[in-house]
């Protein structure tokens, strides 16, 4: 497993334009009685992954989890992946990617892996030997490379997890 600091210079300037004035059957479902969530990911439009800080984001209390919900906006499993359980660390999930059967986390200074169907740990990526603590985008490529970016330090990281 390789990572990489990436120098990325970006000049972006975007001017969005959202016409709703087509949309006639637009609907909102609201997902409620979470912990302080951080993030929501789709999985192939079947499942809803939402990462939940369950306190201060940016703690270590390892009571941070991982609800999925259904296509209706019904939570399914509450505490699928859950810090503190089964021998799971899990402090503040915030940034949330899949590549395959692998759920990855952004969790302060590691992303984590799980299987995306039983919420068993798979790896555990480090950042500390890079000083970072404020792990927060993360994403993928159609490659398999992963890309995280720490705040404290104005870094994005490639990793590569098939090395």
């Amino acid at each position: 497993m390789n990572i990489h600091r990436c120098l990325i210079s970006l000049a972006l300037v975007s001017f969005v334009s959202i016409a709703l004035c087509g949309i006639q059957n637009a609907l909102a479902y609201e997902i409620a009685n979470l912990q302080f969530p951080q993030n929501i990911i789709a999985d192939e439009g079947q499942v809803y992954y939402i990462a939940n800080a369950n306190g201060d984001p940016g703690t270590r209390e390892n009571k941070g989890f991982i609800s999925k919900a259904n296509v209706e906006g019904k939570i399914t499993e509450r505490y699928f992946i859950q810090g503190g359980k089964n021998s799971i660390t899990l402090h503040s999930p915030k940034e949330m990617t899949i590549i395959g059967s692998t759920l990855y986390v952004a969790d302060l200074d590691v992303v984590r892996g799980f299987d995306k169907s039983t919420g068993h740990p798979i790896v555990t990526i480090p950042f500390s030997r890079f000083h970072a603590e404020s792990l927060t985008g993360l994403t993928a490529d159609s490659h398999g490379n992963l890309y995280v970016s720490d705040a404290d330090s104005n870094t994005i990281f490639r990793i590569t997890p098939h090395q």
